[in-house]
């Protein structure tokens, strides 16, 4: 049986009662909140107390104000690491309002964690950075495409830079490229074919030529078949 890569994150879900003043009177756990939490033998008259302590690591407030800023809609997500004993999680809460019964303000809460997901996208990115690499996706809507956080790095197009429109992209390519760069995005585009790899020089923020190794490919196409966004991977092999 083929396993996952990165398998579905454990989740655990609860809800809430908050008063008028903020204060967290009731708390249910629905499924698995304790086990993720490391708490699986929490007594009832200390989870009130615990979930409070366990939020304020990440969100660095006293539980009554995150309470009363999710019964006012100003805040409804905290992630961050957990220290548990000797054990750390990434965990991430998100909470949604229901309603208010009696000036009771009720609320769902969802905890996921994320700890093995992130160890999976550390690894990733050590991968590209060790490749210099970056990974990129473009809009066909909007002839936008947009980077990941390796492509200021090795792109050595300029810090900041996290997209860049298709006008832009080809007035830095080296004029003897541009026909076969601007092909294999066109073959792309219209459908005729759904993965290309093509090398190509364009200009970095210095002026000079770098050249790239880029494989790109369909990655969403829309209802009425035609493809809506490309995602590839560029290396420089400058």
């Amino acid at each position: 049986m083929k396993k996952d890569i990165i398998p579905s994150p454990p989740s655990g879900f609860f809800s809430l009662k908050i008063d008028k003043d903020g204060e967290l009177r009731e708390l249910q756990e629905h499924q698995g909140l304790w086990a993720i939490l490391g708490q699986s033998d929490v007594g009832e008259s200390n989870q009130i107390s615990l979930f409070a302590s366990i939020l304020r690591q990440s969100s660095k407030k006293p539980v009554a104000t995150f309470m009363a800023e999710l019964r006012s809609k100003k805040h409804d997500i905290i992630s961050g690491y957990f220290t548990f004993g000797m054990d750390q999680k990434f965990l991430k809460f998100d909470f949604a309002s229901i309603d208010v019964v009696d000036d009771t303000h009720h609320a769902i809460g969802i905890v996921t964690d994320l700890t093995d997901v992130g160890v999976v996208a550390r690894h990733y990115q050590d991968v590209l950075d060790a490749s210099q690499a970056y990974t990129w996706h473009l809009n066909l809507a909007t002839n936008e495409a947009k980077f990941g956080p390796s492509f200021t790095q090795h792109s050595k197009y300029g810090p900041g830079d996290a997209s860049i429109s298709l006008d832009d992209w080809s007035k830095i390519l080296h004029p003897d490229d541009v026909a076969k760069a601007t092909k294999a995005l066109s073959d792309l585009r219209s459908g005729k074919k759904r993965k290309a790899i093509v090398e190509y020089r364009r200009r970095d923020r210095s002026g000079n030529w770098i050249l790239l190794r880029v494989h790109a490919g369909v990655s969403r196409y829309g209802f009425d078949g035609k493809p809506i966004e490309i995602k590839g991977i560029s290396f420089n092999i400058t």
